[in-house]
């Protein structure tokens, strides 16, 4: 995405409503004016370094760790504009911007490499648990070092034995007889590890304090400098994990307090056995969908620009039903298989997008105390992470098709976008585990009234819709599957209150892929509708034309498979 269509989305589209006063500091030409300056430095500071990032990887120089010069001046840059501090307090020394628009940003600076910018997106994550959970005296010692960039920030939550299910942490934390307490454990793939990159490193570790009870109800986050003061605390790296994609980020697995005292302190809590960890962490879990589903989008999106770029300007083969071989060959972009491709390409990643702004803007809403917005946001988060994770791979692999022989040039970059493509399907979670998430929580919460609550507003745009002649024939279809899969999230719900749990959830996948083509599809009807007489009505047209015509299609046979929910026991008893 480029500012000029941020422009749109932001205040046309979404109509961005800067009367609030907690956006008293802000104006629109104040707003534009960053989005300007976020393509003009993704374009100068981060474009040029993201293809020698890639194949230059971090490498551990006895217990160092070495990265190259031009990661820390493009992440100085991003320190320097203020990019660290878009979601930090004025007070902290940050832009206090709402969620929309640090996400635009977010999605225009990682166009130009994602990779760089999941520094900022790991130390706002770590900020924004300390922000909402810390003490008066946390937030002022570590806040200021986030949103400066002086300090970057890390998430430590999985471990060898425990990936997504966090229950199993074995990390111990043991009470130090001065407020603090010594943090004993491994953990695994931290992204922004051990590094030079910054002054210093703030580690947000999941542990369990000595006594607590089993499972997640007994974990505590802690606050674990790297460095203590003057000293070292006790945080060791163990060895870096070659990523498939995103190579410029240091990922490394560490150890606490294993061979020096590593202290660390309780987040925010003066309970002695802590336990608040997973209530924490849920709270900021729709800020880190949003974030990862960003990257992953960002990626479709300059995958997808490529193949235009190379559609609009190599010449292969003739109009179809031209048998003249004398004649020119004509531009790929003629031939409308690949325009098709293009189309699909395109179509995909701008729902993503849509998808995104659309989550932050209730994600500011939520903040301000809406709770409607905050339940839409808890059944939407899943979508934002993983509907845009999916899409990226298949966008990268149009964009491949298109570019043929070509594409498979390690020069051209479409390897680097499958790899990073790839990786980012990980980030924040597994499909499957959000899957899980949102059917048996998030849809059936309070008997459904989220779904309803969105097909509410589905419908209120169908009802534009139909006054448009445009727009008029896409204005149901949305709504009414909408409608079924509603029916058969209730009957889903029926059957896990009666113990028939394995069966019910057998597709959470298919039903999280049902629902956010639904959702996409309304939500590109929704900018149809508000692109009418602006440079991009064509674009926004032609991308919900394709999307309810041919990949709304799709979601009739998926509610055919959940609608026969029962005929999926045979599965549970397949033997491997």
């Amino acid at each position: 995405m480029d500012a000029t269509t941020a422009r749109f989305l932001i205040f046309d589209w979404l109509k961005l409503d800067l009367s609030q006063p907690s956006l008293a500091h802000l104006t629109q030409p104040l707003l534009e004016q960053l989005l300007d300056l976020a393509q003009q430095l993704g374009r100068v500071a981060l474009a040029p370094i993201d293809r020698s990032l890639d194949r230059q990887l971090p490498e551990l120089k006895g217990a160092l760790v070495q990265t190259p010069v031009a990661l820390k001046e493009g992440l100085q840059a991003l320190a320097q504009a203020g990019i660290f501090g878009t979601n930090a307090t004025l007070a902290e020394g940050g832009t206090a911007l709402p969620c929309l628009v640090r996400t635009a940003i977010a999605s225009i600076l990682s166009c130009f490499s994602p990779a760089v910018f999941d520094y900022v997106r790991q130390t706002q994550a770590a900020a924004s648990l300390i922000r909402r959970f810390g003490s008066a005296q946390q937030k002022q010692r570590y806040l200021p070092l986030l949103a400066s960039g002086e300090c970057f920030g890390t998430l430590c939550l999985s471990e060898s034995q425990a990936g997504s299910s966090l229950g199993d942490v074995l990390t111990a934390a043991r009470a130090n007889g001065a407020g603090g307490f010594h943090i004993v454990g491994h953990k695994k793939w931290v992204s922004g590890a051990e590094h030079s990159l910054c002054a210093g490193v703030i580690h947000v570790v999941l542990a369990r304090v000595e006594g607590a009870p089993p499972g997640l109800r007994g974990l505590s986050l802690f606050i674990v400098p790297r460095v203590l003061g003057t000293n070292a605390n006790g945080v060791a790296l163990r060895g870096l994990n070659t990523l498939c994609g995103l190579r410029a980020v240091v990922n490394g697995d560490l150890s606490f307090g294993v061979t020096t005292p590593c202290v660390g302190e309780i987040l925010g809590s003066s309970d002695p056995l802590g336990g608040s960890a997973i209530s924490q962490l849920n709270t900021c879990l729709t800020e880190r969908c949003i974030a990862a589903g960003t990257a992953a989008a960002a990626n479709a999106a300059r995958a997808f620009e490529m193949a235009l770029k190379h559609a609009q300007n190599r010449a292969q083969g003739r109009a179809l039903g031209n048998p003249d071989a004398q004649s020119p060959p004509v531009l790929l972009v003629a031939h409308p298989g690949v325009r098709l491709q293009l189309l699909r390409a395109r179509a995909l990643a701008d729902g993503a997008t849509l998808l995104l702004l659309y989550l932050s803007t209730q994600t500011d809403l939520a903040d301000a105390g809406d709770a409607r917005a905050k339940a839409l946001c808890a059944m939407l988060a899943p979508i934002g992470k993983c509907w845009p994770a999916r899409i990226a791979l298949e966008v990268v692999d149009l964009a491949a098709q298109v570019m043929g022989a070509v594409g498979c040039s390690e020069e051209q970059g479409i390897g680097q976008f499958l790899r990073d493509a790839q990786t980012m399907r990980w980030l924040e979670g597994g499909e499957g585990t959000h899957s899980l998430e949102l059917l048996a929580r998030q849809v059936i919460a309070d008997n459904g009234a989220a779904l309803v609550q969105l097909l509410q507003a589905v419908a209120q745009t169908a009802q534009r819709a139909v006054l448009s002649p445009k727009h008029q024939a896409m204005a149901a279809s949305a709504l009414e599957l909408g409608a079924e899969l509603a029916k058969i999230a209730l009957n889903l719900g029926e059957q896990l209150k009666s113990g028939a749990i394995e069966p019910a959830l057998c597709h959470s996948n298919t039903f999280l892929q049902s629902l956010s083509t639904i959702v996409v599809c309304w939500l590109s009807l929704d900018a149809a509708l508000a692109a009418v007489s602006h440079d991009v009505e064509q674009r926004y047209f032609e991308n919900c034309r394709y999307l309810h015509e041919i990949e709304l299609e799709s979601v009739r046979a998926q509610l055919a498979i959940l609608r026969q929910f029962d005929a999926s026991k045979w599965m549970l008893d397949v033997k491997f």
